[in-house]
């Protein structure tokens, strides 16, 4: 359901909330982060449901790079075409230059522009495409 839904992070939060207050009966008893580990970790294997939403809706990129068509395939490369098409994914962007009418693609390319920012290194950067660069003003 939330790989298709747009989730807003007020959702989110209050989500967690309503889970935690009902598991602990008051404050918090141990870090959240670690209530999410596995149980022969010393965690409550609870999930993450920040991450579990932004995983399942960044598993639409390898629907979108798989092969074959389809009428959301023709209408993402449709929204990205101003932008380069499906290429912007190989981009360095940023999401407020792209103006995109649908939240869920919107969506999208943050949380792929975010997961790129967090594995990238000094050297990645460096083979960063011109095109479509935040950092290139």
């Amino acid at each position: 359901m939330f790989s298709v839904l747009t989730t807003p992070e007020e959702f989110i939060k209050q989500f967690n909330t309503i889970i935690y207050s009902f598991l602990w009966k008051q404050t918090d008893k141990i870090a959240r982060l670690a209530a999410v580990n596995d149980l022969e970790y010393g965690g409550l294997n609870l999930i993450d449901l920040e991450t579990y939403v932004k995983s399942s809706r960044l598993a639409w990129l390898g629907r979108i790079f798989s092969e074959g068509s389809s009428p959301w395939k023709a209408y993402i490369t449709y929204l990205l075409a101003d932008f380069g098409g499906v290429f912007l994914f190989s981009c360095n962007y940023d999401v407020k230059d792209c103006k995109i009418n649908s939240a869920f693609y919107r969506e999208l390319l943050q949380w792929w522009a975010d997961l790129r920012i967090a594995f990238s290194t000094k050297l990645s950067i460096s083979y960063n495409i011109i095109w479509n660069n935040k950092d290139i003003y």
